[in-house]
């Protein structure tokens, strides 16, 4: 996804005939199996639970020791959960061996991304950790590339990309930016791309980096906005 938002020139025709605009179940629709404080477990609507997330807290889930991991057809439990590990205020950047220039925080360049991803089988520990470092990274300004892939288990039973969120509402995009610093928004995204069978999206945090406009529902960059036949294709991706 890189060349989407790092390209000042025509991006690659090629690359971007291969993503899909992803329509999401709307989180209004699902229900999700929520342990409250009293460690009562409620079923309630997804987008009830969300409204519930501050930064710096995740949906956990809850195991059961009744239900296999493997099991394609498990109800999982969640619950609220602080991410461990993640700063309160941005960390220097030191960019140099002899540690004496550090650029400034709000210092952008067009391939300042990081990228990381998830399988829809990663297990809570890793799941934590990519949240971690994405609650980092944004502090410190960076944008976040995520992706979500298909476990090869998932794609051997046939199970679509919104089986699987059904199944585990925390890989959804709203899940995870709700868990991120205040004011990070989706730059990008969310893309289908069937050939990898990944979900993915681009997170930008609008109170250290992104200052952009709104274009077919993403904001991008003054700076980095696509340009000629690269956004006209952006604009008329198909709808998966």
């Amino acid at each position: 996804m890189h060349e989407i938002y790092t390209s000042r020139d025509d991006i690659s025709l090629g690359l971007l005939r291969r993503l899909s605009i992803k329509e999401l179940i709307s989180p209004a629709d699902c229900g999700i199996q929520f342990e409250a404080r009293t460690e009562q477990v409620k079923h309630l609507p997804l987008s009830e639970v969300l409204l519930g997330l501050e930064p710096g807290c995740y949906l956990q889930h809850v195991p059961d020791p009744i239900q296999g991991k493997g099991d394609a057809n498990r109800i999982n439990t969640y619950r609220m959960a602080p991410i461990p590990g993640i700063w309160e205020d941005p960390q220097p950047r030191i960019t140099d061996k002899s540690s004496v220039y550090i650029k400034p925080l709000n210092y952008v360049r067009a391939g300042r991304t990081k990228e990381l991803h998830l399988t829809s089988a990663t297990s809570s520990s890793g799941y934590e950790l990519r949240l971690q470092q994405s609650y980092n990274h944004l502090l410190c300004g960076s944008r976040v590339e995520l992706h979500v892939h298909l476990d090869k288990k998932d794609v051997g039973r046939q199970m679509t990309i919104d089986a699987v969120i059904a199944r585990s509402p925390h890989l959804r995009p709203e899940a995870i930016i709700g868990a991120m610093p205040k004011r990070t928004v989706m730059m990008y995204g969310p893309f289908w791309e069937s050939g990898a069978q990944q979900l993915m999206w681009v997170m930008a945090n609008e109170g250290n980096w992104l200052k952009g406009t709104a274009v077919t529902g993403w904001s991008f960059t003054l700076k980095q906005k696509p340009k000629g036949k690269a956004l006209e294709v952006l604009k008329n991706l198909p709808r998966a």
